[in-house]
């Protein structure tokens, strides 16, 4: 009687296929995620949160030195969608905060992977502007960074806009 070749068991190229698949499902969704728009990683974030405590300190500074520091995105002034920021700058007795160096950075929760920066010029005693593209309604981060006098304080400010900009 002739020997039968052994036959190979299946139940190792079951398991082989089923991780297979599952690693294509996972690489699948990551190109998914990666193409959203929408999806956004916050720049710098392990070296933000090394330095925690120095953006801490100068997040709370503003208080600290009794500035007063509003915001706003004013309507479409252009055909690129622009917008103006405007940055109004008091002390705490509500004098204008003249020489400053203002900086921002400015993107829409919707769309946190495009973000833009942009530095102020001074418009008035107090009062700092800078074109900014936004071209859709909703809600906006924007964050300062503010040098006066010797002092350096850092704000953040969320503004919506209600209005989506025309189609051109």
């Amino acid at each position: 009687m002739a020997e039968q070749p052994r036959r190979l068991p299946r139940w190792p190229f079951i398991i082989i296929a089923l991780l297979g698949v599952q690693m294509i499902g996972v690489l699948t969704m990551m190109r998914i995620a990666g193409d959203d728009p929408a999806f956004g990683v916050e720049p710098d974030y392990y070296e933000k949160a090394v330095k925690w405590d120095s953006t801490a300190a100068a997040r709370a500074s503003a208080d600290q030195l009794g500035w007063s520091i509003d915001a706003t995105l004013g309507p479409v002034i252009s055909a690129g969608n622009e917008r103006e920021l405007r940055v109004t700058l008091r002390d705490r007795h509500g004098a204008a905060l003249n020489a400053a160096a203002v900086r921002a950075e400015v993107f829409c929760h919707a769309r946190s992977a495009s973000r833009q920066e942009a530095v102020l010029t001074p418009l008035t005693p107090g009062e700092y502007a800078a074109r900014i593209v936004a071209p859709r309604a909703g809600l906006y981060e924007v964050r300062l960074d503010i040098v006066c006098n010797g002092s350096r304080a850092e704000v953040a400010r969320t503004i919506e806009i209600a209005e989506k900009a025309a189609a051109r």
